[in-house]
């Protein structure tokens, strides 16, 4: 990738940091709200238990998200099978981004990296891995307590009109809060491919019930 593409994404990750961490900040700042009013009209044990089982609700990894998306680049097949290939892709560049502590490991072909939640509350430990399987299908996986979170396959062709990319992206354990924010928040991922470079065709996403079993 050339410098002003490589910029151009390192910004536009920043930028969608941004959106998700005050998107986060206005969740929390609604709960604190919501808690007060609670608190003022039912007392504190009601308003605690109200509070604390909305919060557990939201946060209940209850769905599975499965996106699929086509896309091309002026990139050669070449260079854009090392970029997915590597961990600097748009998939990952929302994980390593300086806010995430990246930790060295005796793990070959992996990367452990550690994520602060809002405020630095919460600390979670992660582990990406970016295999190219002998079909030339490139797959990452994200994973957190050895579970895996986060698997995207892509394949990459030659096309008259460039370097066709096609990917599918499935997520586990999603919360309804996660859910809510990539509505809100698709616009800001879609400007993050631009940025790297990739030109969206086609774009979906499917939500499904997780089984727990």
């Amino acid at each position: 990738m050339t410098g002003d593409v490589d910029t151009e994404s390192a910004t536009a990750t920043a930028d969608a940091m941004r959106s998700f961490n005050r998107f986060l900040y206005a969740y929390l700042a609604l709960l604190i709200i919501a808690f007060l009013g609670l608190l003022r009209l039912f007392g504190f044990p009601t308003a605690t238990a109200v509070a604390l089982a909305g919060h557990l609700l939201i946060h209940a990894p209850l769905f599975t998200l499965i996106g699929n998306m086509r896309a091309r680049t002026d990139e050669s097949v070449a260079t854009v099978c090392d970029e997915l290939s590597s961990v600097a892709n748009p998939l990952t560049s929302l994980w390593l981004t300086d806010a995430a502590q990246i930790e060295t490991d005796s793990d070959a072909g992996a990367v452990h990296f550690r994520r602060n939640g809002p405020l630095g509350l919460t600390s979670k430990q992660y582990r990406l891995v970016a295999t190219e399987r002998p079909d030339e299908t490139i797959v990452l996986t994200i994973s957190r307590d050895k579970r895996s979170i986060v698997t995207a396959r892509a394949s990459v062709e030659s096309v008259e009109t460039g370097t066709r990319v096609t990917l599918t992206v499935e997520r586990t354990d999603v919360h309804a809060l996660s859910l809510l924010m990539m509505m809100l928040l698709g616009s800001t991922v879609d400007r993050l491919y631009a940025a790297h470079g990739y030109d969206i065709v086609d774009d979906s996403h499917s939500v499904g019930l997780r089984v727990p079993w």
